[in-house]
């Protein structure tokens, strides 16, 4: 069906979409300037579910992101960015990369209807199996009693980096009962105060000055990447690398100084290339989306 965008048909047209049903299409011409971005807020409104947007570069998926919220008033336009380094280069996707998709990747497992602007690039590269990425979720409360040296542990196993300093996104910092983390899905580095094993209090703090600003009540730890450096997943890395060094014909020395840092759960510079190697299967981000996402 293709429908000619004009106002006397705008709410037709938003009728029509919004009630497309799995294998149903319709094309929509006419959208000039901002009005793409007005009618998609407008149906995102109407329609009360997921919608996944697919523009040709990042640059027009940046751009109508921030058209969409402009006409929306928040953050409801989310832009799901590539990595944007090429394939087997030895370096790591930007922290603030790494974090995005992770923390989009969560909201898609929440019960609330999201909208990604995104580019084909960015969909076609596979991503955690999700529910690898729900397991390893970790809230803090406060009041709530934990053991400290288990959380420790599975904040290592989340791909958190242990330093002096947080800096950035995925490291972590622990002096006496105080845990600094940055977390992928705040704009804020999290500082967690202990009273034994009690969480005592929670509040985001300035990267610059290192002092406390707003309180809060619980904390969502997500991984700080795809990769989760749990026993059974870096056993399974091993084996898969030594398979795979096999058939390279790959010098032993390389094969074992990888399997060496896998196991010691250290992060290295372009290891999210080895995402594959640490689980069974991957998904897509379509495996993430719901049913009745348009």
């Amino acid at each position: 069906m293709v429908v000619s965008a004009s106002n006397n048909i705008f709410h037709k047209a938003l009728e029509t979409i919004s009630s497309l049903r799995s294998g149903e299409r319709s094309a929509l011409s006419g959208l000039l300037g901002s009005s793409k971005a007005f009618f998609i807020a407008s149906l995102f409104e109407k329609a009360n579910k997921t919608i996944l947007i697919i523009t040709p570069s990042e640059d027009e998926a940046e751009g109508l992101a921030k058209d969409i919220n402009f006409f929306l008033g928040n953050h409801a336009a989310l832009f799901y960015p590539s990595w944007e380094i090429l394939p087997f280069e030895a370096q790591s996707p930007h922290p603030d990369i790494i974090a995005a998709r992770i923390n989009i990747l969560y909201k898609l497992t929440q019960a609330s209807p999201q909208m990604l602007v995104t580019t084909p690039s960015a969909i076609l590269q596979k991503v955690l199996p999700k529910n690898a990425l729900t397991l390893s979720v970790h809230r803090f409360e406060v009041g709530k009693e934990v053991n400290r040296d288990e959380v420790l542990q599975k904040l290592l196993h989340m791909g958190y980096s242990r330093i002096g300093l947080v800096g950035e996104r995925g490291e972590m910092r622990i002096a006496g009962g105080i845990l600094d983390i940055f977390p992928p899905s705040y704009p804020s580095p999290i500082r967690i105060e202990f009273f034994g094993d009690e969480v005592e209090a929670i509040r985001t703090f300035d990267i610059a000055t290192q002092r406390s600003k707003e309180i809060m009540h619980e904390a969502v730890i997500l991984p700080a990447r795809e990769i989760l450096f749990s026993q059974e997943g870096k056993e399974l890395a091993k084996n898969k690398l030594r398979q795979r060094a096999e058939e390279l014909e790959l010098p032993r020395d390389i094969r074992e100084s990888i399997s060496d840092r896998i196991r010691d759960g250290l992060i290295f510079s372009g290891i999210d290339f080895l995402l594959p190697l640490f689980y069974e299967k991957l998904d897509t981000i379509f495996d993430y989306l719901s049913d009745h996402c348009l």
